[in-house]
């Protein structure tokens, strides 16, 4: 009896938690690392990722972060509806000579918990 009582409130405590923290269903069509390879300096470059909406309810990306100033993102801040198609674009200006490897979050309305995305490469003269 005991352990019936346990099972119940693990399960009301996992649906409590998943609507709590949001629960934003995304599969990305694009692989959430991307690799520019050689860039020459001076030269900006950019990339996009996509992503479909997969839960039944429309959603929004509210804030996508970055680890630093040279990476600047630009995204739709218009709902993507079930079944919609999401796009995130990155621009690395390339000024600094060397490898780089950049963190990028996409935080959706409602989700605490950002999803990752990065870019990398390495600038030469």
């Amino acid at each position: 009896m005991q352990s019936k009582f346990l099972i119940y409130g693990l399960v009301i405590g996992l649906v409590l938690g998943l609507s709590a923290t949001g629960f934003t269903q995304v599969l990305w069509l694009s692989d959430k690392k991307f690799d520019f390879d050689e860039i020459p300096q001076g030269k900006p470059v950019k990339t996009t990722f996509r992503f479909k909406n997969i839960s039944q309810a429309p959603i929004v990306i509210e804030l996508v972060r970055t680890t630093c100033g040279c990476t600047v993102p630009e995204w739709s801040k218009t709902p993507v509806e079930p079944g919609g198609i999401g796009v995130i674009q990155v621009v690395y200006d390339a000024r600094k000579l060397g490898w780089f490897h950049k963190k990028i979050r996409v935080f959706f309305e409602g989700v605490r918990r950002g999803q990752k995305l990065a870019i990398m490469g390495e600038v030469y003269e």
